[in-house]
């Protein structure tokens, strides 16, 4: 619950909204069959997925320009510049990491539609 809501107190364990972890089964070294190992381990796939999912939308950065050259090989080279209160040295994006580009409201003036 604290992971998701850090303000969370101690009578916010008994909303009927707050995640119970205690309904997950422990992984076992050995399985019945197919089913049972299925019915251990997919609650615990779809909290790591979910998980990640969070993880990745708590990414998101705002004030980012981007701009697009090309270099003497041919290749398309983006240069990011972040602005803002985020500066570069803030950012927890690496090298290799993918990102998703995304223009805001104003590009359904420019443009008639939303930009991604």
């Amino acid at each position: 619950l604290w992971k998701t809501e850090p303000e969370a107190r101690f009578v916010d364990l008994d909303r009927p909204d707050a995640i119970d972890e205690t309904e997950l089964s422990p992984t076992l070294l050995h399985y019945e069959d197919g089913y049972h190992y299925q019915n251990v381990l997919a609650p615990l796939v779809k909290m790591e997925a979910d998980y990640d999912k969070q993880m990745k939308e708590s990414l998101a950065e705002e004030s980012i320009s981007v701009r697009w050259e090309k270099s003497l090989t041919g290749r398309n080279i983006a240069t990011f510049t972040f602005s803002g209160r985020h500066s570069a040295e803030l950012s927890r994006v690496v090298v290799g990491d993918e990102l998703r580009l995304k223009l805001g409201a104003g590009a359904e003036y420019l443009y008639g539609s939303p930009w991604k």
